[in-house]
């Protein structure tokens, strides 16, 4: 389990626990076929928007999509119902995080809000 710490425009913080989708089978499967939404971080290893793309195919639930760019700030926040594909607007993606619709609101998440990811146990940035 990791945590994103994210800093709000008027300097508020907000921490959440999320899972790291770091194998093939993680990044593959994502939060298809779940009842229950859990945040799911990604990591891009390449900055082509197309590879960037989300489907919702499979998924039960409404997700948010953040979408985080390489000076660790919110590019673009989206929300997609089951059965949709989106590609983002701009390259240079960092981190994707899908998360519950509803968690946006509660977090008061924008556009342009800093974005940290940590190692739970460790405290330490992700590489």
């Amino acid at each position: 389990m990791y945590k994103i710490v994210i800093k709000t425009k008027n300097n508020k913080q907000s921490i959440i626990s999320i899972d790291y989708a770091n194998t093939f089978i993680k990044r593959l499967k994502g939060l298809m076929f779940k009842d229950k939404i859990t945040p799911l971080l990604y990591k891009q290893y390449y900055e082509n928007r197309l590879l960037a793309t989300i489907h919702t195919l499979f998924m039960k639930k409404t997700i948010a999509i953040i979408y985080v760019n390489t000076d660790d700030e919110i590019q673009e926040i989206i929300t997609l119902k089951p059965w949709q594909i989106y590609i983002p607007q701009k390259s240079g993606i960092k981190y994707i995080i899908e998360v519950s619709e509803n968690t946006i609101k509660e977090n008061n998440i924008e556009i342009t809000n800093k974005i940290k990811v940590l190692k739970k146990e460790t405290k330490k940035e992700i590489e």
